[in-house]
């Protein structure tokens, strides 16, 4: 039987990098039905206050990311998301 994720609930895990501007985390979140792409950048508080997580949602469906990956990383295979 396939995972299938619960409505309005996310999960992320560690990205293995080839790059520092990939994320530090991945993974994908159900918002309301429909699934996207999620993606954290670990970044400092300003004046060493406390620290945060950036992130950007995307459409599972839009895959213009592997394109930016590729060409910031030089790397050919998948992410696995």
């Amino acid at each position: 039987m396939a995972f299938e994720r619960k409505e309005n609930t996310g999960s992320l895990f560690e990205n293995e990098k080839t790059s520092e501007k990939q994320p530090d985390f991945t993974g994908k979140v159900n918002v309301e039905g429909a699934l996207y792409r999620v993606a954290g950048w670990k970044k400092e508080g300003v004046d060493g206050k406390k620290d945060y997580i950036s992130l950007t949602l995307t459409d599972v469906t839009d895959e213009s990311w592997k394109t930016k990956q590729q060409v910031s990383s030089g790397a050919s295979g998948d992410i696995p998301f």
